[in-house]
């Protein structure tokens, strides 16, 4: 009874945490989605987060490389 649900981790595993591309996540859902649908839509959330960090980390350093230093010249000018 157990095994099922220790090769549904494995395919998670190998398909869903393992890979960091956003690519390869995706394809890993697409394999995912031909075993359970419940796994698909976890994967989703998966790629949803990593697509958000991602765009999150890219905005932190567009924040902190473009506007501060407008700011603090600025500053400097007034």
């Amino acid at each position: 009874m157990l095994y099922p649900y220790v090769k549904q981790s494995a395919f998670v595993y190998l398909f869903c945490i393992i890979p960091f591309s956003i690519s390869g996540i995706i394809y890993a859902c697409m394999v995912l989605y031909i075993y359970t649908f419940s796994n698909y839509i976890s994967c989703v959330q998966i790629v949803c987060f990593q697509i958000k960090k991602k765009i999150l980390l890219f905005c932190r350093r567009y924040h902190s490389q473009v506007v501060k230093p407008e700011i603090e010249i600025e500053h400097l000018m007034i």
